[in-house]
């Protein structure tokens, strides 16, 4: 099932939402229908706020992304020319998975470090809860299934990356402590993803109007660059853990931005 802009619904119809991903049940003047419901998505151009009636459902959200313009000019245009995606075809067995997901063993090591991530990230003042936590150990099940294991491992908890914040501008923070647990060297590469948006951030805004602009770009570009590649050369040790190859083609991508808006202002292509 997919919800458009769910947050824009009366109460009435979130109330019943709120049956129907608990017990799988909708009340229809009275009576409890079955609903054999298997998954729910929803989007939304705004986020209710954490004190709200809408806060019960926006809690069921196991799985939080946030969506933004596409910037990089390659990518813009494959979006617009490229044909609509159609659904894959072929039959799931969506109760064979489940079933599958299930027995996918937490191991004590596992369990350890989810109880170090709870109060590590209850003592850096973010709310989790007791239900969300529930949650979060049938999505590490699922994450091991999916590549094919039968049990979760440390490692597996980078999937709550999209998970455990509430407000967007959480994410970073939350991303730092998951990855002190579950991966050192991702929560370095996390940290240089970080200082290297930093550094495309504070270059200076280009005019095409305005020629000093250029100037002035030129002037700082270079050494901005000279970082990025000391970054991209120091995440190269960190080895090639789902996070660190993530944060890697980030950096990737910033110089790459980098590259194109110095070749810009300077009317040539060439590489800085």
């Amino acid at each position: 099932v997919f919800l458009d802009e769910i947050w824009k619904a009366n109460a009435g119809v979130l109330n019943s939402l709120l049956t129907i991903t608990n017990e799988h049940i909708f009340h229809d003047d009275g009576k409890a229908l079955p609903v054999p419901l298997v998954s729910l998505v929803t989007a939304s151009n705004e986020l209710p706020e954490s004190e709200s009636e809408l806060a019960a459902i926006y809690d069921r959200c196991a799985v939080r992304l946030v969506t933004q313009y596409v910037e990089d000019r390659d990518a813009f245009k494959r979006l617009v020319v490229s044909p609509t995606p159609t659904v894959p075809s072929g039959a799931i067995d969506f109760a064979a998975e489940q079933t599958a997901c299930r027995a996918v063993t937490v191991p004590a090591d596992v369990q350890d470090a989810l109880v170090s991530l709870r109060y590590k990230i209850r003592d850096a003042g973010f709310k989790v809860s007791d239900r969300k936590w529930r949650q979060v150990v049938g999505l590490l099940r699922a994450a091991a299934h999916l590549e094919g294991r039968t049990a979760c491992t440390v490692e597996d908890l980078e999937v709550l990356e999209d998970v455990l914040w509430r407000a967007p501008e959480e994410k970073v923070a939350i991303t730092r402590i998951i990855q002190e647990i579950s991966n050192p060297n991702g929560a370095r590469a996390v940290a240089d993803l970080d200082a290297a948006r930093e550094l495309a951030k504070g270059l200076p805004a280009l005019d095409p109007k305005d020629s000093a602009t250029a100037v002035t770009f030129l002037s700082k570009v270079r050494g901005v660059n000279s970082d990025l590649s000391a970054i991209a050369k120091r995440m190269l040790s960190y080895g090639d853990s789902r996070k660190v190859v993530e944060c890697r083609d980030a950096v990737k991508a910033i110089r790459a931005h980098v590259v194109a808006l110095a070749n810009q202002a300077s009317g040539a292509d060439q590489e800085i």
